[in-house]
């Protein structure tokens, strides 16, 4: 939930904030722990960024090993739908 709380630049974000912020959470979700990849996408989720979905997708084709959860919460990312 620390995304959430950082998240919280109501209808004007500084894009230098959310460029950092993207930067962070495509990192992390390269980590190999599995609540790394959720709270990265967990993030992602709430951000609007051009990159998003290209970020998301290329962690999804990567890969190999992602359990039927993680792919649908990556869905939802991308949708913006994260709780």
């Amino acid at each position: 939930m620390w995304w959430d709380m950082l998240r919280t630049f109501d209808d004007d974000p500084d894009p230098r904030i959310v460029e950092a912020m993207v930067r962070a959470l495509a990192e992390v979700l390269q980590l190999p722990a599995r609540h790394c990849s959720m709270s990265a996408l967990h993030g992602l989720g709430h951000l609007r960024h051009r990159k998003k979905e290209e970020i998301i997708r290329g962690f999804v084709s990567a890969g190999c090993d992602l359990d039927a959860e993680l792919l649908e919460y990556a869905e939802s990312a991308i949708r913006g739908t994260v709780l």
